[in-house]
């Protein structure tokens, strides 16, 4: 039965005794299982609420009503 060890993605599995000594458990590196990634998904939509006069602060809001403020300097 394997036990967890404590670095993070490998697993401490118990190795089989050996013919001539005493059984020890040898921790052995096994990678964590694959996980799956949800296909890609549509690219939000973005409607401008509000610009500064000087054009330096925007603020947008997407399908489902969250807001989002962007100094628009950062966009080039």
């Amino acid at each position: 039965m394997g036990s967890q060890n404590h670095k993070k993605g490998y697993y401490c599995v118990a190795s089989e005794p050996a013919a001539e000594g005493p059984a020890t458990a040898v921790p052995a590196p096994v990678p964590p299982p694959k996980q799956e990634w949800p296909a890609a998904a549509a690219p939000a939509t973005f409607s401008l609420l509000y610009e500064s006069s000087d054009g330096c602060l925007c603020t947008f809001e997407d399908a489902e009503g969250h807001l989002t403020s962007v100094d628009a300097r950062r966009l080039i």
